[in-house]
């Protein structure tokens, strides 16, 4: 699934989805970001159940980002 939300003032799109690798369910969550003179781009690879415990500390690093 996909979210448009706004990050350092600027568009940005997250993407999570769900995998296995190997007999583990882990989740890949990225979110891309379009500045005015770069692009970044942050992605999360989890145990699917150890998601919900990263994913509040990732999206910490995400809104400190700042387009230099």
């Amino acid at each position: 699934s996909g979210k448009v939300l706004s990050v350092a003032d600027g568009p940005a799109l997250s993407v999570v989805g769900d995998f296995e690798e190997g007999n583990e369910k882990k989740v890949g969550y990225s979110v891309f970001t379009l500045g005015t003179s770069n692009a970044a781009a942050f992605t999360l690879y989890a145990p699917a159940k150890d998601f919900e415990a990263f994913q509040p500390q990732f999206d910490a690093i995400v809104n400190s980002y700042k387009e230099k």
